[in-house]
This record gives C-alpha cells, sequence and structure tokens, in this order.
C-alpha cells in the first residue's frame, strides 16, 4: 500500500489542478451564475483522528477541541463544480483555520478580483485583501442578543446552497474508507501522501454534482 501511495503521490501531484478563471467559468454550475460566478474556490478543513502521541508536548500539538481526540487536519479546496483545485499537508489537529491557510500558502495561489467561499471559522479576511481577493463567509451577528434580519437569512441560505459543495468533496474523499478507523502514529511518515491521493482521485470519479442530481430524481 505505502508503495502504491507514494507512486500515487508522485503520478497525480504532478498534474495542475488549481483551475485557472477560465476553465472554471466555462464549467460553472447554474447556482454559481451571477452572484456567485467570480468564485474561483471555495475550502474547508477535515480531521482525521489519529492514535495519542506519548510525547506531552506532541499530545497538545495534536488535540483537537472541535473533536475531543487527537487529530490530524488538512485543508481542502474545489472549484465550483467540485473538482478538487488544493490540498494542504496535514497539520496537528490544534492548528486554527486560519494558521492552516497561512502554512499551506494557499494565497499564494489567488489572483485579483478572486472571490473565495468559506464558513465563518476562517478569519482571513486581511489575508485575501492582501492579494485583492474577497471572502464570502456567512454573515455573523454582532452579539448574541442581536437577530439575523431577513436579508442575512436570505444571504446566509444563498450561500450556504453553493459552499456545501465542499462538504460533498469531503465525504468522497471518506468515501475511499481509508480514514475510517484511528490511524496509527506508524503511519505519520506517509499519511500525507495518502490523504493527497484520496483527494486527488476523486477527480477521477462520476462528477459530484451528476450524484447530487441522480440522488434528487431517485427520491
Amino acid at each position: 500500500m505505502i508503495t502504491f501511495s507514494n507512486y500515487l503521490f508522485v503520478m497525480l501531484g504532478s498534474l495542475p489542478v488549481w483551475a485557472s478563471k477560465d476553465v472554471i467559468k466555462q464549467h460553472l454550475p447554474t447556482a454559481f451564475q451571477g452572484r456567485f460566478e467570480n468564485v474561483r474556490c471555495i475550502i474547508d478543513c477535515t480531521e482525521i483522528k489519529c492514535e495519542k502521541p506519548e510525547d506531552l508536548q506532541k499530545q497538545s500539538e495534536f488535540y483537537s477541541e472541535y473533536k475531543s481526540h487527537n487529530t490530524f487536519k488538512g485543508l481542502i479546496g474545489i472549484s465550483p463544480n467540485v473538482w478538487v483545485t488544493f490540498v494542504s499537508s496535514l497539520y496537528g489537529g490544534s492548528i486554527s483555520d486560519r494558521q492552516i491557510v497561512e502554512q499551506s500558502h494557499f494565497v499564494d495561489l489567488l489572483e485579483q478580483g478572486d472571490l473565495i467561499m468559506a464558513d465563518r471559522g476562517f478569519d482571513i479576511q486581511d489575508l485575501m485583501a492582501a492579494k485583492q481577493a474577497k471572502l464570502f463567509i456567512p454573515p455573523k451577528r454582532q452579539s448574541t442578543a442581536d437577530q439575523f434580519s431577513k436579508e442575512d437569512c436570505f444571504e446566509t441560505m444563498r450561500r450556504a446552497n453553493v459552499r456545501i459543495h465542499v462538504e460533498r468533496a469531503i465525504r468522497r474523499v471518506n468515501g475511499w474508507h481509508i480514514f475510517d478507523q484511528v490511524l496509527p502514529l506508524s503511519m505519520t511518515g506517509v499519511v500525507n501522501q495518502v490523504w493527497t491521493v484520496c483527494c486527488l482521485l476523486t477527480n477521477w470519479r462520476a462528477p459530484a454534482l451528476t450524484l447530487c442530481k441522480i440522488k434528487v430524481c431517485v427520491r
């Protein structure tokens, strides 16, 4: 498995998966046309459970408050048509969404006018502004006592309806079932290769948007 994973990592890693603006617009789904037609990438983080390290410092690095477990954490980015266009290395589960965006050099790929969609946890507006790009995240309430306006509610739903595609992409990565179990720390040396291969191989499966349409029709 390790030898084959390393081989696929080299082969798939040599392919240019970051899509140009022209290519994205040629394959832009209907849901993105109009307000979201300049979306370049939708990003999200996912976590993979791993064994608890014996070293206390490593425990602190790998412990995820979100999962209440030791994890590896990675960033994945997709184009609007659910093509995986960015895969970061894996980091210890304690890393924040902002830190992983910075350390993975995701922003280096951005160009002026790009729109990036993400969840509320991605506090990276300044990183986007430095590249003259814009971040689309769901609207935030100023305090717990405040209520969303009607327009804020509609805006949240509009963004959620298109941002959900990155969650579908992550489910497709997990569909290989390699990360169903807690990963042993003995895999630390090859886990990045396996993770990257699982992400990129989803681009050769049936299109995610087509699968979604089929499910709707069956129901």
